[in-house]
């Protein structure tokens, strides 16, 4: 990766205890693609498969397939713009009773331990990925959009990191891959003793939590020479020597966005 101004950044955030996953974009970029957002056969493909709304942004402040990602008004940054969505529950439970456990939430066995089904609520739990892959989606249009604008803004800050996230409703669907500037690599080297990882793996708890409904684990995350690599139960992220990285078993969307805050967390450190 060339050394460059700043184009995009992923941000990480929370309020109130809510996680929230965004984009923060330099206003010419943002004028740059955002008559693509009309005509633009990976959007139709996206809107096809996985049932979205349309996506809007040419002519509305919000952007994303429905507007899902909304615009933070008063950003401190000059020239950017800040897009945020909140991360959302996909596992929800539902006030009918479980049906393996009849809503006892033990289960119905002479061993009696906790419904495995209901986690030992007593109540049943619907799925429903839709707000996620909308979510993931609209990164996945706009990373693509914004990895090939080529211009040179105004920044101060540098091009730290570039990603691009890939969407769909079967295996592996919430895969991503990236490149680490050499800015940022040589960051990353020098201060591998030095970096404080507890935010990285908070949000990764919090993430995991929000949307499956249950407690997790954090990720564990090691840097060394330079390379970032991130494991979270059976997912993670890896780099290559020529400092690109990619995700390995990402199967969800809430995997894509715990490894997306990572990073969003790691840049920040680094700018």
């Amino acid at each position: 990766m060339l050394i460059v101004p700043c184009v995009y950044e992923i941000i990480y955030s929370t309020k109130h205890g809510i996680p929230y996953i965004g984009l923060k974009i330099h206003e010419k970029a943002l004028q740059k693609i955002k008559p693509c957002f009309r005509d633009n056969l990976l959007v139709d493909i996206l809107t096809k498969e996985l049932g979205l709304p349309a996506f809007l942004g040419k002519w509305s402040k919000d952007i994303g397939f429905g507007g899902i990602l909304n615009r933070i008004e008063g950003g401190l940054d000059k020239d950017f713009i800040t897009f945020v969505a909140q991360i959302p529950k996909v596992v929800k439970r539902s006030d009918d009773d479980c049906e393996l456990c009849m809503g006892s939430g033990r289960e119905q066995s002479f061993i009696g331990g906790e419904c495995l089904s209901c986690v030992g609520s007593g109540k049943r739990f619907g799925i429903d990925w839709q707000e996620a892959y909308t979510i993931s989606a609209s990164f996945t249009v706009i990373l693509k959009l914004l990895n090939r604008c080529q211009i040179t803004t105004n920044a101060t800050n540098q091009q730290l990191i570039t990603v691009q996230t890939y969407t769909s409703n079967g295996n592996y669907g919430g895969a991503l891959s990236g490149e680490v500037s050499f800015v940022m690599y040589n960051w990353l080297k020098s201060h591998e003793q030095e970096i404080d990882l507890s935010e990285a793996c908070e949000a990764s708890k919090l993430i995991f939590s929000t949307i499956f409904g249950l407690g997790g684990n954090s990720a564990h995350i090691l840097i060394k020479k330079g390379i970032i690599t991130v494991m979270h139960n059976d997912y993670g992220l890896y780099t290559e020597v020529d400092c690109e990285f990619h995700s390995h078993d990402t199967r969800t969307s809430g995997h894509q966005f715990i490894l997306l805050a990572i990073l969003a967390i790691l840049q920040k450190m680094a700018k």
